[in-house]
């Protein structure tokens, strides 16, 4: 009798080093933005098997497109599924002119308190203005202010003096910044005053293939909780998990759940300015609570992602635009 052919859907552990064997020739292709693996859906319903998903920015018709632009229906026997997603950074940028700016698109949320003691979740952004120039992801030419979240906070191994975690993209910013760029909580969007604003100055901060991370260093003297508003105390990091809940509590939307729902996440996002873009690797991608209208938004950027038991999972640094999911750093990573 003749075997049948053992035709059971490859699971993620197999799928994985082919996804990474092809996502740097996927994510060359003109509008793709991002490559993972997830569950295949086909006219709208799930088909129960897993797959390599590639983000594009806007899905084309197959009979418009150059042959060697197509993504194949399987790749080494997976199959592949197309689906249309717009990803950006989440941080919120103002121009200086207009720092008196309308709310946050698509939040009534935005926390621009002053916390002292500092915590984790608060809004925060750099002193200096930082020049755009003209691009879809920069705006209009000009001067502008950041704001971001501040995440959590963290011991110099070398100094043991506390650091306020965040990301580069909300405490650096581009190329032009330096040790010891001075830092504020409230960030300048949220408090025009800047009275009693600054904390700290950045310390260190690196863009790389899994890490959008700053480290600011407090000013001697400044106090600060060891935990997220919220949330509570920070109990620790770990891995995070595909299928857990967790929380984040983000400078605009506030505190949000979610549920992790890969750890492959491979995104190319446009930072802006001369650090252009760049791809980051086997990223955490959260799915918002369906009960709630969005997991994050602009200004959420630098949040930390926390399991039901206070760990840190992971540092927010990107999403959808519509807030239906965000991707967040490996904390083991981030700390590395």
């Amino acid at each position: 009798m003749s075997e049948v052919p053992d035709r059971r859907t490859p699971d993620r552990e197999q799928i994985r080093p082919v996804k990474r064997r092809v996502e740097d020739r996927l994510i060359a292709l003109p509008g793709v933005v991002g490559v993972d693996i997830g569950e295949k859906v086909s006219r709208g319903e799930p088909t129960g098997s897993e797959s390599i998903v590639v983000h594009v920015n806007h899905k084309v018709d197959v009979s418009q497109l150059p042959e060697d632009q197509l993504i194949p229906a399987e790749i080494d026997g997976i199959p592949t599924d197309v689906v249309e997603h717009r990803i950006r950074l989440q941080s919120h940028l103002v121009p200086v002119a207009g720092s008196a700016a309308p709310p946050t698109p698509g939040a009534d949320t935005t926390d621009a308190r002053r916390y002292r003691p500092l915590a984790g979740g608060a809004s925060m952004g750099p002193f200096r203005p930082v020049p755009r120039g003209a691009s879809a992801v920069d705006g209009a030419p000009g001067e502008y202010l950041v704001a971001g979240t501040l995440g959590a906070f963290v011991t110099d191994r070398r100094t043991g003096r506390t650091l306020a975690l965040t990301n580069f993209h909300v405490a650096a910013v581009d190329t032009g910044w330096r040790a010891g760029d001075l830092q504020l909580q409230p960030s300048r969007i949220d408090d025009g005053a800047m009275a009693g604003s600054p904390i700290g100055t950045v310390q260190r901060a690196v863009v790389s293939d899994r890490v959008d991370g700053a480290a600011v260093l407090l000013s001697p003297g400044m106090q600060w909780y060891p935990g997220v508003i919220g949330i509570g105390p920070v109990k620790g990091r770990a891995v995070a998990r595909i299928g857990q809940t967790v929380r984040k509590r983000g400078r605009t939307t506030g505190l949000r759940h979610g549920t992790v729902s890969s750890v492959d996440f491979t995104v190319q996002i446009d930072f802006g300015g001369e650090t252009g873009v760049r791809t980051l690797r086997d990223q955490v991608r959260i799915d918002r609570d369906p009960t709630e209208t969005e997991f994050s938004a602009r200004g959420d950027s630098g949040s930390v992602v926390v399991d039901d038991r206070g760990r840190v999972v992971g540092l927010l640094f990107a999403g959808e635009e519509d807030g239906s999911f965000a991707l967040a750093n490996p904390i083991d990573a981030v700390l590395a």
